[in-house]
């Protein structure tokens, strides 16, 4: 679980060093004076932070004819209201980071704002050149705090003469991008996330009155959408199409654990966000010490760390997030996907068993049995589980390929096969 933060770390590492152009902030930056919104500005407001519209995707692209880029300073303290504030100077920009950077990997953030452009190194790392840039600080109480933001584009609407820079979630998290060690405190302490825009819009000859910075538009954390179930051990369903994400279908991950807690009927709930998660984890996962897991839920992420177990999804598109709970499961082993040989041309593939019915538009996803909890505990825990686990409860959750978006109208969680000892 912990390897992909290590590239994840490094990658940014090298990209840091790479932009050699930059330096150190100042000693004694220049703290902002008042307020992040700064002073109310006379008549309209050249710059805002605007909500989105799917009108605006209808305006004129113009990404091409303007250079930008938007870094983040993620932060513990929530502003209390939206706000774009142009500033000019690289101390205005050091001032607003000293006050705001707070996060884990404070102090290493480093910038260079000047007549030749800009550059900027922190948890994203970019450069603009141009004397002509201009420069804003974004505030808004509804950027997420570990969804790492991009730019999805900037249109022009010829009628008002604005231009909208459109912003959006990717599915990577800024967590990823800490050392070693500052992982939980970077997702236990941010709330939210400033960010700096730097446009150059020296090839842009159209008239600017308004730029509006638009906030990235709300997408669903699980599919709403989307029929479920579960189902005893069934042979049947292997005989259909098998459905793996390369070749345009599905991809289940899933974590189980013990708990002290005898699980009822099979059962199996939606998951609609890490507060719901939560919920779960604080009611059945019972035995073992969870003071240092960790929770982020967010539209295409789902990433809950326990130990060196847990669960981890990442997708482009809406994932499927789901609890399972069944008196059949085996309360001293974890759950895993069932692995299936499949002959193709000269060599054999190994894949999690989930195959597709095209007649009702239904994936089933086969569960098998993989090692004891006491392997994902530490040593000293080895008894405690062994004695005290009455039950095992599983998170699930399925990603969709663009493929099978409009394929799949139902997933069938199929348990694991029992066998005689």
């Amino acid at each position: 679980m912990h390897a992909k933060r290590i590239i994840s770390f490094l990658l940014a590492l090298l990209t840091a060093c790479s932009l050699a152009g930059c330096k150190e902030p100042p000693e004694n930056p220049e703290e902002p004076t008042g307020s992040v919104e700064g002073p109310e500005p006379e008549g309209k407001p050249f710059a805002l932070v605007q909500d989105f519209a799917p009108e605006y995707l209808a305006l004129t692209d113009v990404t091409e004819q303007i250079q930008s880029v938007v870094a983040a300073i993620p932060s513990t303290r929530i502003p209390e209201e939206s706000s774009a504030t142009e500033f000019t100077t690289q101390e205005q920009l050091a001032g607003y980071i000293a006050q705001y950077d707070d996060v884990g990997r404070t102090g290493d953030t480093q910038i260079l704002l000047n007549e030749e452009g800009f550059c900027f190194t922190g948890y994203d790392n970019f450069r603009l050149e141009g004397g002509s840039n201009r420069y804003f600080f974004l505030a808004n109480p509804a950027y997420s705090g570990h969804t790492v933001i991009t730019q999805r584009g900037i249109v022009y609407n010829a009628e008002t003469d604005a231009l909208y820079v459109l912003l959006d979630y990717t599915n990577k998290i800024y967590a990823d991008y800490e050392p070693n060690g500052y992982y939980q405190q970077a997702v236990r302490d941010t709330k939210t996330a400033y960010y700096v825009a730097a446009l150059n819009l020296a090839a842009f000859t159209e008239p600017v009155e308004q730029i509006l910075f638009v906030t990235p538009e709300e997408r669903p954390i699980t599919r709403t959408d989307i029929g479920y179930s579960v189902v005893g051990y069934d042979e049947t369903y292997k005989a259909l199409p098998f459905f793996d994400y390369a070749n345009g279908g599905v991809a289940p991950v899933i974590y189980s654990f013990p708990s002290t807690q005898a699980a009822g009927e099979m059962q199996i709930q939606s998951v609609a966000d890490a507060n719901a998660l939560t919920a779960y984890l604080d009611q059945y996962h019972d035995i073992v010490d969870r003071t240092e897991d960790t929770v982020i839920m967010a539209p295409g992420i789902v990433d809950y760390n326990h130990r060196e177990a847990g669960l981890y999804n990442i997708s482009e598109h809406a994932l499927l997030n789901l609890f399972l709970a069944a008196s059949e499961l085996n309360s001293q082993k974890t759950l895993a996907c069932a692995q299936f040989s499949f002959k193709l041309d000269w060599y054999t593939r190994y894949n999690c068993g989930q195959f597709y019915d095209e007649q009702t538009q239904t994936v089933y996803i086969y569960l098998s049995y993989g090692q004891n909890h006491t392997e994902n505990e530490k040593f000293s825990d080895r008894a405690l589980v062994e004695e005290n686990s009455k039950g095992t409860y599983a998170i699930l959750s399925v990603a969709f390929h663009a493929d099978s978006l409009e394929k799949v109208k139902n997933v069938v969680i199929v348990l694991p096969e029992v066998k005689a000892e």
